[in-house]
């Protein structure tokens, strides 16, 4: 390489399963098409591309006429293209053949669409785990690009942060270029006179010549106020034209052309890591604020930048900690991709592609973006892993019933699983004896992916947030920004002491009403919502299936421990769903007054859209969207309509039974601020209850599925 320095130019796209249409048409808009156009028109300006499977799908479906220009650029030699898993996945947390799947699907792709053979690998997250050398090398691929904070958690010092490194695993090695943090911080939020700046600093002080810029392309028109900034006064086009005017002594390698140019830094082991943002927002609540606290002390006194190498946040996985919803949704990943990597043929294929859609990375955790909260994310993936189970089954397995018992999520204790035409349903004994999953298969809808409201870090800034309307105009980092898209919502920070699943069993004071259940401010009488049941029995009856769960537990009251038993009995079958009586028995001390309630949490996704909507028989309701709030009594059934999924859900009560229903909201951030988003929609069957020493008392709540 000629004196100067060497600016290795890397940009990664990406939009997940499960967005709305209008949202990549309003990203290629503003983002994916002016960036290449403003690309292609400086030639000066060589880049390493990456596009999502996701992404690729949709402008091959829509925007066809992109697809050729990338082919041009590349053919011309301004862009190399990188690698990754197809349908941008956490390699590290998906079973070994569908990461080296995923990212030969790519590969595949990119020789046959755009003629070049991939080289690198952009690292989804840029979630590391010190086995990956050996699944890029199996893959076929030299390289990839991490954040600078890998290295440093590794010992390495700033002034090492050039040029690229080999790390290796069981002799496995890949080259890792360090990503260096005041570029990504820089570009596009500074002017393109400071990066010039930054750049000749760094040559100036005898850098070593590789510097490897890395980022998402979403900062170039997507990200609040980026657009007018980017484009329309033409930050893009000022920072292009002064790379181009000290083409001297800033030269634009590839990566690949780098490797094959120059020697390595040297070789390092890195710890499992991600940018210092994700470890943060990975943290248990109380830690991430113990956590930020003392990062802000340690700069206010001027020692972060000493003691950053020793410091640090948590660890992906644990997203699945901090998060149940994330952990059941990766553990049916699991067991999916166990029956689809046992099949052969065309139908193995087919598999493949809808149990990778649904390792889509973007509902799996929650940080700066929507994610995990977001409802359409989590049911797209839904939908695909539960096609893809579809398809790996036996077509000649006619049978109708089947059962597994199996430790299902990994919490140690085993779960029940259910399947038959019509449905599958999880159910959890150790976990109050609940539902924790039910698929309607014809339709590939999990009908209870509902998230529980769960206290964040960020949930301190709310109070005092300004709205979206007041921005100031600067243009800011997303990470920089602090507003609210409404007013009001730290009326909405309730959070649920329990996960929210189905058939969960509730004993309450009877001066419980549904204003106090709703917020999370009631006082639970009983122990049994989320304490062990007892599996006693398996009953097969020609095409269902009969379980039964049994708990001696205890109402609390003031004057003592009153003993209480509940027998609930799970009829399951096509036809009738899940049919579930209870068989209340008080002890030799009477209860008194008591209410009890069985909790459903359902969701047909939208809360606010006139083709959802709940129903009643014989009852006008004044405000009947899933996101209303609402108290009857004497209920025999209530349904959940859906006109645009073509479903109504159907729960009835025996005997007829007082029904409190009210949305699940969350307060969770986003690019654009602090939002509110429906989760699901919480339905009560209550009945007040006397129960005398020795009573017994029976009760039914059954759910059934059909459709429009």
């Amino acid at each position: 390489m000629e004196a100067g320095i060497s600016l290795m130019f890397g940009i990664h796209s990406h939009q997940p399963i499960g967005n709305f249409d209008h949202v990549f048409r309003k990203a290629f808009q503003r983002c994916y098409h002016p960036f290449l156009r403003a690309l292609s028109e400086h030639p000066g300006i060589r880049s390493s591309l990456h596009f999502s499977g996701c992404l690729l799908e949709w402008i091959e479906a829509n925007e066809p006429a992109y697809i050729d220009l990338i082919a041009r650029m590349a053919e011309r030699g301004q862009i190399e293209l990188l690698s990754g898993g197809f349908y941008e996945p956490i390699l590290p947390v998906i079973p070994l053949q569908d990461a080296i799947g995923q990212i030969r699907m790519m590969n595949d792709y990119i020789r046959r669409r755009f003629g070049q053979r991939a080289r690198g690998l952009w690292l989804a997250e840029r979630v590391w785990e010190p086995h990956l050398p050996s699944v890029i090398a199996e893959a076929g691929l030299d390289y990839t690009l991490l954040d600078d904070t890998h290295f440093i958690y590794a010992g390495l010092r700033p002034e090492h942060l050039f040029g690229y490194y080999f790390v290796e695993n069981s002799g496995a090695k890949t080259a890792v270029f360090p990503i260096d943090k005041t570029l990504r911080y820089y570009i596009p939020f500074k002017l393109p006179e400071d990066t010039i700046s930054h750049l000749r600093r760094l040559c100036l002080e005898g850098a070593p010549k590789g510097i490897t810029y890395g980022d998402d392309a979403e900062k170039f028109g997507v990200w609040p106020e980026t657009y007018k900034w980017v484009y329309e006064e033409k930050y893009l086009e000022r920072l292009f034209s002064q790379i181009e005017e000290n083409a001297d002594w800033i030269k634009m390698p590839t990566f690949s052309e780098f490797i094959d140019s120059s020697a390595p830094a040297g070789r390092v082991y890195l710890p499992a890591a991600s940018y210092e943002e994700m470890m943060e927002w990975s943290m248990p609540v109380e830690a991430g604020i113990r956590y930020q606290e003392m990062v802000e002390r340690l700069k206010k006194e001027g020692s972060y930048p000493a003691y950053r190498p020793f410091i640090r946040g948590g660890f992906w996985r644990n997203y699945l900690v901090k998060y149940p919803e994330a952990n059941r949704m990766h553990k049916k990943m699991i067991v999916v991709s166990r029956k689809v990597n046992r099949l052969t043929g065309k139908r193995a294929a087919e598999a493949k592609r809808e149990l990778w859609r649904g390792q889509c990375n973007c509902p799996y955790w929650h940080g700066l973006f929507g994610g995990l909260y977001l409802n359409y994310l989590r049911h797209a993936n839904y939908h695909h892993l539960l096609q893809a189970e579809r398809i790996a089954e036996n077509p000649g397995d006619d049978s109708d019933v089947q059962f597994e018992r199996i430790d299902y999520d990994c919490d140690g204790f085993k779960e029940l699983l259910i399947t038959n035409p019509g449905y599958a349903v999880y159910i959890s004994p150790a976990y109050g004896g609940s539902v924790a999953e039910i698929d309607y298969r014809p339709k590939f809808f999990n009908v209870t992916d509902v998230m529980s409201r769960h206290p964040e870090a960020y949930h301190r800034k709310i109070v005092g947030a300004p709205s979206a309307e007041s921005g100031s105009g600067a243009v800011r980092s997303i990470h920089d920004l602090v507003r609210a898209k409404e007013r009001g919502l730290e009326t909405l920070l309730h959070y649920d002491v329990y996960d929210r699943r189905n058939f969960q069993d509730h004993f309450l004071h009877p001066e419980t009403g549904i204003a106090d259940f709703a917020g999370a401010a009631y006082r639970e009488e009983g122990d049994f919502i989320d304490q062990p049941y007892e599996f006693a029995g398996k009953r097969s009856l020609q095409k269902k299936l009969a379980l039964t769960f049994k708990r001696n537990g205890r109402l609390l009251r003031s004057n003592g421990r009153i003993q209480l038993s509940v027998e609930k009995r799970y009829t399951i079958s096509s036809e009738a769903g899940i049919e579930t009586e209870y068989l209340i028995r008080c002890g030799e001390i009477p209860a008194g007054r008591t209410t009890f309630a069985v909790e459903m949490n359902l969701t047909l996704l939208a809360g606010d859209a006139d083709d959802r909507y709940y129903e009643v028989a014989g009852r006008r309701i004044g405000s009947n969207r899933m996101n209303s709030t609402n108290e009857l009594d004497d209920v025999p059934a209530v349904k959940m309509v859906d006109r645009w999924m073509g479903v109504i859900i159907i729960l009835e009560f025996k005997p007829a039974a007082d029904v409190w229903w009210f949305p699940i909201e969350t307060v969770s951030q986003s690019e654009a601020g602090f939002e509110r988003t429906y989760q699901g929609s919480c339905i009560v069957a209550v009945w007040p209850l006397t129960l005398e020493a020795g009573h017994e008392v029976e009760r039914a709540v059954n759910l059934r599925v059909e459709e429009v």
